[in-house]
């Protein structure tokens, strides 16, 4: 891993060096991960790769790394999920090929989820291959993993924490943003702010303040990085300098900035040399407010991928992680999923400034989460009718990215969004839905940013049904009389399938037209109705979509 370069106002950047094993279980700590083989601590790491079981499990089977899907191991933290338990008899053959693989690719670090002990043959064969093997148990695996992924992606986070500890113990009183600006203003006697670069994140007021004091900031609109200086804006003096960030890190420009109604010349001076002496705390503050987000956006994507991941039901360390992050996972959700054309990726500081936008237009939503080529986030609600209709939806999300296309005109972020479905298990297809819907090409000239999936009304509307109980009994007691009668359900169906046309139905059935014939006026005499009737066409297509929702509903050619 190359040392950090010097960021482009001339300031000395810390030197990191590479990130080694030994780092890695040093910075972790004793209480989350396990050595169970100690071979070659000095093997640098580059990333974090993630080994499915599947992957294994084809490998097994005798098909080589490429058709297998094994990834590229080399130098990578490689986490494997496993179920070992101290004391078996028998070796666990895929942890055997897990270990079997790392060698061979020269992995640096093989970590396996879930693992209490290892089999003596599997730890013979780490020793002999010095491959380094650790364990991760308990409720909080997924968090170890996000803090290995940042340590091994992300090697200054260790390194500005340590700084930022260092620098709150020192000035004793300043433990956040909040009041570092504080101090700027009351020192200065003017309004202190940090933005990122037009907008603002935060700004104080001198102390004391009278009641109800507005605050009068005004952000500088800035394109481009700027040297400290000091001058008239807005009709206020004005000092302003900018906050060194590692270019590995971000590509925002931060300003830290304080203005003065009445402010002179020596005024303009002295703030532009108090700014010189906050801006490395702020600096601190800023680096370790970014990679914290960075930790826990990951964290939430690992948490996330175990969720979509889960066919049946969830474990309860996933559940006790969902729900301290306030995913209630039992409710509806409906997606949302942003795409940005140019990279597919959208950097930590844009996923933020997205995020508050998101508020603002009043979504209430969870934050946004990296997705494969974006990212995305979901509202949640207990019943289907409490969401937002996806319309309503689309216009909130249209608004936000309006602001953010004003001051970030070289990125197009387009948005889509899924239909709504419910429980744990229905968050995934939603996400999906809403990632191809963000592929989509525009179509509706009113909302410009944001596109909804083809059958969003249809699909909104047989949630409905199926979320509805009186509608499901009557659906049943309508159906009631061919219980028992599998053969008129099947030709009820494909009646209805073929557009109501006898012939088509003989063709689908393979059989007597006169035998479909007879069967449907029999159908007719036991429902007590008429076949040829559209609206009993309608609700008995509702009544066979309701007991089977396999069944197609007339939007879909019937």
């Amino acid at each position: 891993m190359p040392d950090v370069p010097a960021p482009r106002d001339g300031s000395r950047a810390p030197q990191v060096q590479t990130v080694t094993v030994a780092d890695i279980l040093s910075l972790i700590g004793a209480e989350d991960v396990t050595l169970l083989s100690d071979s070659r601590p000095d093997t640098p790491a580059e990333r974090v790769v993630l080994l499915s079981t599947e992957t294994v499990q084809r490998h097994a089977r005798g098909l080589d790394s490429e058709e297998a899907g094994v990834p590229d191991l080399r130098a990578a933290v490689v986490v494997f999920e496993t179920d070992l338990l101290p004391g078996r008899a028998e070796p666990d053959y895929l942890a055997d090929i897990a270990v079997r693989l790392c060698a061979d690719q020269h992995a640096a670090l093989l970590v396996l989820l879930g693992a209490t002990g290892l089999a003596a043959s599997t730890r013979a064969l780490a020793e002999r291959y010095a491959l380094p093997v650790a364990s991760v148990v308990g409720s909080r695996r997924s968090g170890v993993i996000a803090r290995i992924e940042i340590i091994v992606t992300q090697p200054l986070l260790r390194h500005h924490q340590a700084v930022w500890a260092l620098t709150s113990r020192l000035t004793a009183q300043v433990e956040d943003l909040a009041q570092i600006l504080q101090s700027i203003a009351d020192v200065t006697g003017g309004i202190a702010a940090v933005q990122s670069g037009s907008r603002l994140v935060q700004a104080a007021l001198p102390m004391p303040a009278e009641p109800g004091s507005p605050m009068l900031y005004r952000p500088l609109p800035v394109r481009r990085s700027i040297s400290p200086y000091t001058s008239i804006e807005n009709g206020r003096s004005t000092a302003v300098t900018p906050v060194p960030l590692p270019e590995s890190l971000s590509d925002q420009h931060l300003l830290l900035v304080v203005q003065h109604r009445g402010g002179g010349p020596l005024w303009r001076g002295i703030a532009l040399d108090v700014l010189a002496a906050a801006r490395s705390v702020v600096s601190a503050w800023a680096i370790n407010d970014l990679l914290t987000s960075d930790r826990l956006r990951f964290r939430w994507s690992t948490m996330l991928q175990q969720v979509i991941d889960s066919p049946i039901g969830l474990p309860h360390a996933l559940l006790a992680d969902a729900d301290e992050h306030g995913w209630a996972l039992e409710s509806w959700h409906l997606a949302i999923h942003l795409h940005c054309q140019e990279t597919g990726q959208l950097p930590s500081a844009e996923l933020t400034e997205l995020d508050l936008l998101l508020r603002e237009a009043e979504i209430p939503c969870t934050s946004l989460i990296p997705r494969p080529r974006g990212a995305a986030c979901w509202v949640s609600a207990p019943e289907l009718a409490l969401l937002p209709a996806p319309q309503q939806l689309a216009a909130q999300v249209n608004e936000a990215l309006e602001f953010y296309q004003a001051s970030n005109d070289s990125v197009q972020v387009t948005a889509g969004i899924g239909a709504p479905h419910s429980g744990a298990q229905g968050l995934g297809p939603s996400l999906e839905e809403a990632r191809r819907a963000a592929l989509l090409p525009q179509n509706d000239s009113a909302l410009p940013h944001v596109r909804l999936g083809e059958r969003q009304a249809v699909d909104r509307i047989l949630a409905l049904w199926e979320a509805d109980p009186l509608l499901r009994r009557e659906a049943g007691n309508l159906l009631a009389p061919l219980d028992g009668a599998p053969v008129l359900l099947a030709t009820l169906a494909a009646y209805l399938e073929s557009g109501s046309s006898r012939n088509a139905t003989a063709r689908v059935l393979a059989i007597h037209r006169n035998t479909v014939h007879h069967r449907l006026e029999r159908i007719e005499r036991l429902l007590n109705a008429n076949l040829t009737d559209h609206t009993t066409q309608m609700a008995l297509s509702v009544a066979l979509h309701l007991a089977d929702p396999a069944f197609p509903t007339p939007s879909d050619g019937m």
